[in-house]
């Protein structure tokens, strides 16, 4: 009889006799006992297949915020395996929230498993934020992914959509080549679209996207650029043909033929389009008469040739800008300044901005610089726009001296009542210079210049004040806004800027009333909300600041939509964290710093804070020190992940590199207690008991100061068992 047969004859046939227990086997099983204890990497690995197989049951239901956390964590888990991270990516996508995915994707993915539609989406995505680079990889990955699902795929409508804005992008990146490989495959398509198995309607339905012309012209720019100059000369005359401009095409072949070496064609060619004025192609005509001249060695007559085209067409703004900058090369100022100025009355562009900020700063011209600045103020918002022309304005003493009595003289005119932005831009430029009373003064005259622009005046001036840590002067400042009602009734800005500058001097419980006034005026704001509970945390009541927080992520977290609400939630995550370390509420405190990861997977701040956690705790060292070492890399002046990283490496018996990134991490000048108090247990384990006794002893001294006795205590209790 065979085991099995045995096995089940003893189940199934009733016993003799009775028994006074079910039957066992003979051989009992003994527990599993492996022959070594798993590693913390083994472990995580483990535990990174646990997260991504409740990752994807709670996919199946629908369950985002749960699939994040799941996926997210077997990510951070085991970050060699791309299955979470991809599913993640797909998921997301699927749900719209795009940054999310683009966070993950940069990560690196597995295309597959996110499919070429989601990636085309989240290629999409990011051209809309202006991220060329990223948009590239995503529809090169889908492309990938369409041609290995069908290698014998004729292309479709979709794939030449994916290769047109392929192009376009690798054109922005100046990727000529690369551009023009994808648009050969698109005109291509265009010009023989039976061939390609689409049909002559569906290729009239991709070029309609485009005015005539321009696609042809787009994909002969990038033949150009790229050398293949033959095909480059076909595609203008496709878009000739296609909207017909004799100049433009002449103009576009002109380019060709210098490419060619053929540089008296090209001046032939490019006369027509110089002649007729126009300006559609900005300043690239007026570049290429400069090359051409150049290489005829007639550069000399490069500026009559453009005083007389100029001369005959004074409105395009192309020539004007062109001619502008060659007479500022040249050194011409005086030519120069009234074309910038010209043109800032008719085509404004940053460029003349910065030109005139050059030319009236070398001619020590302030009077001119000044009200210059009060325009670029009033157009942009801030001087930074001036580019390199912004730091000469507040570092050079000189310059700074000139605008401050330009501005002292303008203040003495009738002007004073006409003109608020002069006086606002010297205030701003004041306070960089750290020359406060200078600051108020103007200040005070832009508001007497024009009081319906309090509002911007004194935020400026708050602000200002705040990020200088003079937060009595910023309190004033923000009541004053509220007293005047600057902004309308239900804008609370002034009172909630008013409650960080009350918290910031200490005035907590006015900073509370305030934070809670602005949160009535606009209780849709998880911004403005985050302010209460930040406010009873630095007042240490930590209870009522937990409770805060916890309505805070209840009422926002769903709802989640915006860059603005995500950055509060984000906040609230990681300050809630510190509320409940205070609390001694460790695993909460670990849960919100997870949480912040899930969503942002690079937080450097998160990473840190959790890593320390850990750390502190004498757990998952190895992932502790890898997200510390990343944060230190992020910001390596940063003392608190100095601090992080030495007490890490002394949890892990490095006391030698514990010593070396403490010290690092302790500013004398600002002595941190926690940092001191590490720095003791260092130096003990390194047996140097005097310069650890030391270190406690300023240790507690920092934490008496900061009201915290019951550190205090053991800080003299360690202290005092080492003598």
């Amino acid at each position: 009889m065979s085991a099995a047969a045995i096995i089940f004859f003893v189940l199934a046939v009733p016993a003799a006799r009775a028994t006074p227990r079910a039957l066992q086997f003979d051989d009992r099983p003994a527990p599993f006992a492996p022959a070594a204890a798993r590693s913390e990497a083994q472990q995580d690995r483990v535990a990174a297949l646990a997260h991504f197989a409740t990752g994807r049951t709670y996919q199946q239901r629908g369950n985002f915020a749960l699939a994040l956390r799941h996926y997210a964590r077997a990510d951070r888990l085991d970050p060699a395996a791309t299955a979470p991270r991809s599913a993640l990516v797909a998921f997301a996508i699927q749900r719209k929230r795009f940054a999310l995915a683009g966070r993950y994707a940069a990560k690196g993915i597995d295309p597959r498993e996110v499919g070429d539609e989601a990636l085309e989406l989240l290629a999409g995505y990011w051209v809309k934020q202006g991220d060329a680079a990223k948009a590239i990889d995503c529809y090169e990955q889908s492309l990938l992914v369409a041609r290995e699902s069908d290698p014998a795929l004729v292309p479709e409508v979709a794939d030449i959509h994916v290769r047109l804005e392929l192009g376009r992008l690798y054109s922005l990146e100046e990727k000529y080549s690369k551009a023009a490989e994808q648009f050969a495959r698109v005109r291509d398509v265009l010009d023989h679209p039976d061939r390609f198995g689409i049909g002559e309607e569906a290729a009239k339905s991709l070029m309609s996207a485009f005015r005539p012309g321009v696609l042809y012209e787009m994909f002969g720019e990038a033949f150009l650029l790229s050398g293949r100059l033959d095909e480059a000369e076909a595609a203008f005359r496709k878009s000739h043909a296609l909207a017909p401009d004799e100049a433009v095409l002449g103009f576009n072949l002109a380019r060709v033929a210098l490419r060619r070496s053929r540089v008296q064609e090209a001046l032939a060619k490019l006369q027509p389009y110089l002649d007729r004025g126009l300006s559609i192609e900005g300043v690239a005509p007026y570049e290429l008469l400069a090359d051409v001249l150049k290489k005829l060695g007639k550069e000399s007559e490069l500026p009559a040739r453009l005083q007389k085209l100029h001369a005959a067409d004074r409105a395009n703004a192309a020539l004007s800008y062109f001619l502008a900058a060659w007479y500022l090369k040249a050194g011409k100022l005086d030519l120069a300044e009234p074309l910038y100025n010209d043109l800032l009355e008719r085509s404004p562009t940053m460029a003349a901005y910065q030109a005139l900020a050059e030319i009236y700063r070398n001619g020590r011209q302030f009077d001119k610089l000044l009200a210059l600045l009060g325009k670029v103020t009033v157009a942009t918002g801030t001087l930074e726009t001036l580019g390199a022309e912004a730091k000469p304005l507040s570092s050079d003493a000189g310059v700074f001296r000139g605008l401050v009595e330009a501005g002292r003289k303008k203040a003495r005119s009738a002007l004073v009542k006409t003109d608020y932005a002069a006086f606002l831009a010297l205030g701003i430029l004041a306070q960089e210079r750290k020359q406060y009373d200078t600051a108020n003064e103007f200040f005070e005259l832009a508001l007497k210049a024009d009081a319906a622009k309090a509002a911007e005046i004194l935020l400026s001036w708050g602000m200002g004040s705040m990020m200088d840590d003079r937060t009595a002067e910023a309190i004033k400042v923000f009541q004053r806004g509220i007293d005047l009602k600057a902004l309308p009734n239900g804008n609370p800005v002034f009172q909630y800027y008013l409650a960080g500058a009350l918290a910031a001097g200490d005035k907590l419980d006015a900073a509370l009333a305030a934070a809670r006034s602005a949160v009535k005026d606009k209780p849709d704001s998880a911004r403005f909300a985050g302010r209460v509970p930040w406010i009873l945390f630095r007042a240490r009541h930590y209870e009522e600041a937990r409770a805060a927080y916890e309505d805070l992520l209840e009422k926002f977290g769903p709802q989640a939509s915006s860059t603005e609400t995500d950055y509060a939630l984000r906040e609230a995550r990681l300050a809630l964290s510190s509320v409940c370390v205070s609390l001694d509420r460790l695993d909460e405190a670990q849960e919100r710093l997870e949480e912040v990861l899930d969503e942002y997977p690079d937080d450097v701040e998160a990473d840190n804070d959790l890593g320390f956690l850990w750390a502190d705790g004498n757990e998952h060292l190895q992932r502790a020190l890898k997200m510390i070492v990343a944060a230190v890399a992020a910001e390596p002046d940063n003392r608190a992940y100095r601090d992080s990283l030495g007490w890490v490496y002394y949890r892990l018996g490095r006391f030698p590199e514990a010593v070396a990134e403490l010290e690092k991490a302790l500013d004398e000048k600002r002595p941190d207690a926690t940092i001191l108090d590490h720095l003791g247990d260092a130096y003990q384990k390194l047996g140097n008991v005097e310069k650890a006794s030391a270190a406690w002893r300023r240790a507690k001294e920092a934490y008496e100061k900061d009201k915290e006795p019951e550190k205090a205590k053991k800080v003299s209790e360690k202290r005092e068992r080492t003598k």
